[in-house]
This record gives C-alpha cells, sequence and structure tokens, in this order.
C-alpha cells in the first residue's frame, strides 16, 4: 500500500525512488542473527512447513526436520512447498511433503519426507523420520524411494492454496470476542491457560474476534480465528487487522508468534486497513481478503502455503503522493530503521514459501470503478483491475522467495525501489505466474518495451537478485497458463533497469 512516490511509479517503473511508506516503523534494534537453523530463520535454503520448521541444522516444533527437510502440514525440501501438499525435487503426494527425492510411496498421508521418505507427522532426515519425532542422519520409518508431486511445488496447481486448505476449517465453532486484543504480559498474566480458557498458555483459539490483534510478548499461538478489525469505518487512518512487534532485529524470533489457519478480512474495509504487519512471526494456511495490503513484512517472518485475494481500493489514501488512491499489494517488505541486513541496517531475511497470491481489486467494495480511471495509464489490455504488484520490494533484503503461485499485478514482482540500491535483495525462484497484464507501450530508461514480454520481475540495477533464469530454478509462467501471448511453462522476464 505505502510504497515510496517512484516505486509507486513503478507503477512508471522509474529507477530513483526514494524509500518512506507511511507504515509504522519497528523500534530500534541491530544486528540480526539466525536462530533457526544455520541456513537461515526457519529453514530458509532447506525447507520449511507446517508445524515445525528445519534449518541445516533442523529446529523443533511439533516436528522438526534434519538436513533436507521439515514436517507438519505444509513443507519443502530441496524444492519448496506449497498449501497442503508440497513437492520436493521430484514432488510429494497426498497431504505430505517431499525432500530431495519426495515423499509418497511407503509415506504418505500427512507424511513429509526426507531424502528416502518419511511417515506419520514426523519430518525426515536424510532418510526420513517417522512419528511426531524429528529426523537425524539415520532416521526411520521411510518409504523405498518416494512418489511423485508434479514437479515440485509450483511445477503444477497440486497444494496451491485455496478455500479448501487455508482459513479456518470448516466446522470450527467460534467464540465471539468484542474489541481489539492486545496480547501483552498484562494480558499473558490474565489468560494463563489461554483464550478460551484450556486453550493452552499462551493460545488463542477458535475465537472470532470484531476488532484487531496486537501481539507484542513472544510465545503466542494464534489459531482457527476470523479477524474482522474495527467496527466502524476508519477512513484512511492506517492500522492491521493483526500486528506483531516481538522482540527486535538482534534475533531471529520467527518462532514465537504463530499465526495459522485464520481469516482476516475487515468488516469494514477502508483506505488504511491491511492485513497481517510486522516482525518475528509465522503465518501460515491464513486467508486475507478485503484489505488494501495482505502483508506487510519488516524481518524475521516465515510466510507459508497462505492465500491472499480481493484487495480493497480506494480513491482516497491516506499517503500524500498516491493521488491515484491506494496502491495495493499483495505483500510489501518493508525498509525499516533498525533492521538485520547490512551496515545500514534494513529490512529483510524473511520467507515467502507456497503460497496463493492474486493481485487484484475486489470489485464489491471500495471504488473499483475509480480505480479503473485513476490507474488507467497503468491497465493492460488483458486481465484488467490489477493490483500493483505481488511482491514491492523497499530496500529489504537477503529475503526468500520460493515455489509459490503468482497472479496479476502491473508487475508481479517490484524491487525497482532507488533504495535497493547495492543491497543483495535475495532470492527468487521456482515460483509460477499467471493471469497477467499485456504491456503497455512504453520507454524505460530508453529500452522500448513495446514488443518485450511482459515485465514480470523488475528490479534495479545497482542491485542483485538470485532469479535462477536459465536453469531449471528459474521463475516459469504456469503451465496451465491463461495469459494471452505466452507460451505456458516458459521462463518469466526478468529486468533491470
Amino acid at each position: 500500500m505505502h510504497g515510496s512516490v517512484a516505486m509507486c511509479a513503478l507503477w512508471f517503473l522509474m529507477a530513483a525512488c526514494s524509500s518512506g511508506d507511511g507504515d509504522p516503523a519497528p523500534p530500534g534494534a541491530a544486528g540480526g542473527t539466525s536462530a533457526a537453523g544455520a541456513s537461515g530463520g526457519d529453514g530458509v535454503g532447506a525447507g520449511v512447513g507446517g508445524k515445525a520448521s528445519g534449518g541445516a541444522a533442523g529446529v523443533a516444533g511439533g516436528a522438526s526436520g534434519g538436513a533436507t527437510g521439515s514436517g507438519g502440514k505444509a513443507s519443502a525440501g530441496a524444492s519448496g512447498a506449497a498449501g497442503k501438499a508440497s513437492g520436493g525435487a521430484a514432488g510429494a503426494a497426498g497431504k505430505g511433503n517431499g525432500g530431495t527425492a519426495g515423499a509418497g510411496g511407503g509415506a504418505a498421508g500427512k507424511a513429509s519426507g526426507g531424502t528416502a521418505g518419511a511417515a506419520g507427522k514426523a519430518s525426515g532426515g536424510t532418510a526420513g523420520a517417522a512419528g511426531k519425532a524429528s529426523g537425524g542422519t539415520a532416521g526411520a520409518g521411510g518409504g523405498a524411494a518416494g512418489a511423485a508431486g508434479s514437479a515440485g511445488a509450483g511445477g503444477g496447481d497440486t497444494g496451491r492454496p485455496g478455500p479448501s486448505n487455508t482459513g479456518v476449517p470448516a466446522g470450527t465453532q467460534l467464540t465471539k470476542v468484542d474489541g481489539d486484543l492486545v496480547v501483552n504480559a498484562a494480558w499473558m498474566a490474565a489468560h494463563p491457560t489461554g483464550l478460551p480458557a484450556g486453550a493452552g498458555a499462551g493460545v488463542i483459539e477458535a475465537v472470532d474476534i470484531f476488532g484487531t490483534v496486537r501481539i507484542s510478548v513472544p510465545g503466542v499461538t494464534l489459531r482457527k480465528c476470523k479477524v474482522r478489525g474495527a467496527q466502524q469505518q476508519l477512513g484512511t487512518a492506517w492500522t492491521s487487522l493483526i500486528y506483531v512487534t516481538v522482540g527486535s532485529a538482534a534475533k531471529d524470533e520467527r518462532d514465537k508468534v504463530v499465526i495459522e489457519d485464520c481469516e482476516v478480512s475487515p468488516s469494514f474495509p477502508s483506505a488504511g486497513a491491511n492485513g497481517i504487519y510486522g516482525w518475528n512471526f509465522t503465518a501460515r494456511r491464513n486467508e486475507i481478503h478485503r484489505t488494501v495490503d495482505g502483508f506487510g513484512l519488516h524481518y524475521f517472518t516465515h510466510v507459508e502455503a497462505n492465500w491472499v485475494h480481493d484487495l480493497s481500493y480506494f480513491q482516497a489514501d491516506g499517503t500524500p503522493s498516491h493521488t491515484d488512491g491506494t496502491h495495493n499489494d499483495v505483500v510489501q517488505l518493508h525498509d525499516v530503521k533498525n533492521g538485520p541486513v547490512g551496515a545500514a541496517k534494513h529490512g529483510g531475511r524473511n520467507t515467502i514459501i507456497g503460497n496463493y497470491f492474486q493481485a487484484f481489486v475486489a470489485q464489491d467494495v471500495g471504488d473499483p470503478g475509480v480505480q479503473a480511471t485513476k490507474q488507467k495509464g497503468l491497465l493492460g489490455q488483458g486481465f484488467d483491475h490489477q493490483a500493483g504488484a505481488v511482491i514491492m520490494v523497499n530496500a529489504s533484503g537477503e529475503n526468500t522467495i520460493t515455489d509459490n503461485w503468482f497472479e496479476g499485478g502491473f508487475m508481479p514482482i517490484n524491487a525497482g525501489d532507488g533504495d535497493n540500491a547495492g543491497m543483495a535483495l535475495g532470492t527468487i525462484l521456482r515460483n509460477r505466474f499467471d493471469r497477467m497484464r499485456y504491456d503497455d507501450a512504453r520507454s524505460i530508461g530508453g529500452t522500448n518495451f513495446a514488443l518485450s514480454p511482459r515485465l514480470t520481475i523488475g528490479v534495479i540495477k545497482a542491485a542483485s537478485l538470485v532469479t535462477g533464469a536459465g536453469t531449471a530454478d528459474a521463475n516459469r509462467f504456469s503451465e496451465q497458463s491463461t495469459t494471452p501471448g505466452v507460451t505456458p511453462g516458459a521462463e518469466v522476464l526478468v529486468r533491470a533497469y
């Protein structure tokens, strides 16, 4: 929502951008180390998931993995994960996930596999593991070789998050809670067994919250809840339906707050109402809709198997530079003043894996008709009502964005902010793109893009970004692409400008 002036002109794709997003800045903190495994928090680079996550050395949730992956309801091995079913290099079956060689065969159901597969709710080490245990080098209970998904996470539609596997599970009985939940030390002391009583220490489960949620202490799980936000129209005042402000950039604590299986949607959508924002949290299998932005990520977050769709556009926006209305993004990676990345202490080290992000503006809320006029120069000939971006990168580095399904967006991945200059922005691999607009004829940085493929990933030249171009890890159009003029399964266009 709150991108910089030129960035949101990406949107007109001007390279000289200044940051400044209007969103609340996190408190000051310096330094930054990864707490979840040697290769990064929450299993970055090795596989993460569901109720547990594994780094190079592995960490525990309900179950955690060794060298290759981790389990729960959705986790990834070497190649990534998605929804409640994700694949590694060879894919995975059932509700399980694959490690290097996939899972299934002798290890199906809710299992996740290491190299040879694994059973139960466990996650596998090198040879897989069973039960609720975490796997070491040898592991136990794996199948002989695993079975296939289509081509690993992102290689097809199997396991893609959506209405059947995100949000509050069908049949869940919810208890109504009126007003905002401010979860701090005082709240924890007043609710020693959670909410409702007996849910568990720090657990808020199966409640229907007619207000916002603010979490400022670790050890909190928000599960199977509906979050409806303020029960009145807020106009352009900024708010987030869930806002997590735990710890600092000095330590990766993304496993200390978990938001899972929730529906986040405002009763009264407004130009300032956003979805889940903050730092040091894990969000998985949530449905977010009717907000301006879906996620606002500062640093040390893990976002997996979520579904974000139908964003709300409004003509009036609280950001003065947004004269054309709200700039809707599914995810905004924010710059901060005291983050963990580099000498300048930028934000970053977020993991985004196995999500389904649809960057379109809802037609039944806000001012969608005005958007068609105000942002007409950005509308293409194809799928109109595009939101600004699937992921907007504002001076945020060392992020991992893999094995997702992305649809729409004027530029789906927009890393053109001038403040990204000189930064290592991270890794964007094996994502699938679809339902994109036709390019408008225009000149960008002296280059005529009138006859080029769609501008799918844009990055300022002075920044580095790993996209796997020309390799099996490249980002591609969906194999079932409905975007006119592209070859299904072809590599997307990455532009440095």
